[in-house]
């Protein structure tokens, strides 16, 4: 199978009923009989978004009547960015193209289901099929859409595939073939019709009807074997879909009365009517702006949200979907100062054109933001270390400086420069203190193109030399059964000593 740059992707035709006759398209069996055939194709490479599409369509499809295709799309992976956004699911035989858009993905597991594109099959490229024959073609299918970051910057992404497909032509031996044109305003509707009898066809009758109302009646005496006739019509059609019926009675040159049937679709696409507002026109940076807005006629849309400095170049701000009845709503934190113009406008899609809103001008000061410090400890020894905690109100993403000073001077001296996060906090730590003091630390916003100068409350830490610990020791005592032993040995000593002076004394006493 030929590798195409677009997207790796595997094919799974799942087959049903037999007998059948096997031909090779693709590298595919197919099943003549089979009612439907299954298509699973995977794309990987849409900025690491990996997108599983499942198509179902008929085998064998006759010419004059529709192709039913049935898609469905899932979210296997989520990739890079904030979403995707897949404006177009395409489906093209001959030069008949339809179209659908499909919606919009932020997770894993997402998906749209039920995706009905109904592809008329009446073009003049099958007339040169006799009646009761088979031929091979094929459907083009195409996704388009778009990966967008967090900045509104869109990668464009796109993917293609070839389903292929039988074709039966009808039994009739007279064959009705139809093309539409856009023109502006208005269509170009083209009739052939074509006898493929061997014998003349006799008072032929083509009724043209226009969703059910008859339209036009066009009368033939003859038309001879293999003869074409052709009819062009100027249709003035309304926004929507139109079916085009043409309903053609003749009689055979055996005296056999007959009727045959096509049918096709036109599609005017119409302009949605959007009005957007907001619940105020001026207000500082990064403060939340509510953006609402509804669409005419009521109904499911792709919309794009925009700004602009100048009301000229158009950068996104969101990609969302408004409700069935045609209702939007986003809250936005405008990213610059000055005057920001809004609007919106809605994808093209098989029934709509791209439509554009109103434009409403915002106003947006300078904001002062409030900025406020804490520490985690405000008491240190000398060789300790702490952490300064900052938080910004309203939250944003901006360039704050630490300063200090130690209290026996005026003079303030920049500890550090960091940024905040879209959250409006930061943790900062503090180096060890090499000498006792009191160290003063307060926060800065300089004066920038979206922020007023602000200063942040004032944090003491007091460094401390640390006191050495005296053990105080307690007088010696001897165990108990030491003690007791001594006492024990004196009396002893005592006693024999005792005793020999008695006898020292006895002895010297005698003769």
């Amino acid at each position: 199978m030929k590798k195409r740059d677009v997207g790796k992707f595997m094919v799974l035709l799942v087959l049903v009923s037999i007998p059948f006759i096997e031909i090779s398209l693709f590298k595919a069996s197919i099943s003549v009989n089979a009612e439907y055939s299954f298509y699973t194709f995977v794309i990987s490479d849409w900025h690491r978004w990996v997108i599983g599409v499942n198509i179902s369509v008929p085998k064998i499809c006759e010419v004059g009547s529709y192709i039913n295709l049935i898609a469905s799309i899932k979210v296997f992976e989520r990739g890079e960015g904030i979403r995707l956004v897949i404006t177009n699911l395409e489906a093209s035989i001959s030069n008949v193209t339809v179209s659908r858009y499909v919606g919009i993905f932020h997770n894993e597991g997402e998906a749209k289901h039920g995706i009905l594109l109904k592809i008329p099959l009446t073009s003049s490229k099958y007339s040169s099929m006799p009646p009761s024959t088979i031929e091979s073609d094929s459907i083009s299918i195409s996704l388009q859409g778009y990966v967008e970051d967090v900045n509104g910057n869109r990668n464009e992404v796109r993917y293609s595939y070839s389903i292929p497909i039988l074709l039966i032509s009808s039994p009739s031996i007279l064959m009705v073939y139809m093309d539409s044109m856009s023109m502006n305003p208005g269509n170009i509707l083209t009739i052939e019709v074509k006898n493929f009898d061997i014998l003349p066809l006799h008072k032929v009758s083509l009724a043209l009807y226009i969703n059910s109302e008859i339209y036009k009646v066009y009368n033939v005496d003859v038309i001879q074997p293999n003869e074409s006739r052709t009819f062009r019509e100027f249709l003035n059609l309304g926004p929507g879909i139109h079916t085009v019926t043409i309903k053609t009675n003749f009689t055979t040159s055996y005296g056999i009365n007959r009727q045959h049937v096509a049918s096709t679709q036109i599609i005017v696409k119409s302009e949605p009517k959007i009005r957007i507002y907001t619940n105020t026109s001026s207000t500082t940076f990064s403060m939340p702006i509510d953006i609402k807005g509804y669409i005419e006629p009521r109904n499911t849309y792709g919309v794009i949200l925009e700004y602009s400095l100048n009301g000229i170049e158009w950068a996104s701000i969101a990609s969302i979907e408004s409700n069935n009845s045609g209702e939007f709503t986003y809250i936005w934190r405008p990213i610059a100062t000055g005057s920001i113009f809004l609007r919106a406008r809605t994808l093209e899609t098989e029934l709509y054109r791209e439509g554009k809103s109103n434009e409403v001008i915002l106003n947006i000061e300078r904001v002062k933001p409030k900025i406020t410090i804490s520490s985690d400890k405000t008491e240190l020894n000398v060789g300790d270390s702490t952490k300064i905690l900052v938080r910004i109100e309203p939250p944003m993403r901006i360039n704050v400086k630490m300063l200090y000073r130690v209290s026996e001077e005026d003079r303030w001296n920049t500890y550090t420069a960091f940024s905040v996060d879209e959250t409006g906090s930061a943790s900062i730590p503090t180096q060890f203190f090499a000498k006792p003091g009191r160290y003063i630390f307060k926060a800065v916003v300089d004066e920038t193109n979206i922020t007023r100068y602000s200063e942040s409350n004032e944090v003491t830490i007091t460094v401390k030399v640390a006191t050495p610990k005296t053990e105080t020791s307690m007088p010696y005592q001897e165990p108990f059964e030491q003690q007791r032993f001594r006492n024990i040995l004196i009396v002893f000593i005592a006693l024999a000593a005792l005793i020999a002076a008695i006898l020292l004394f006895i002895g010297r006493r005698r003769p």
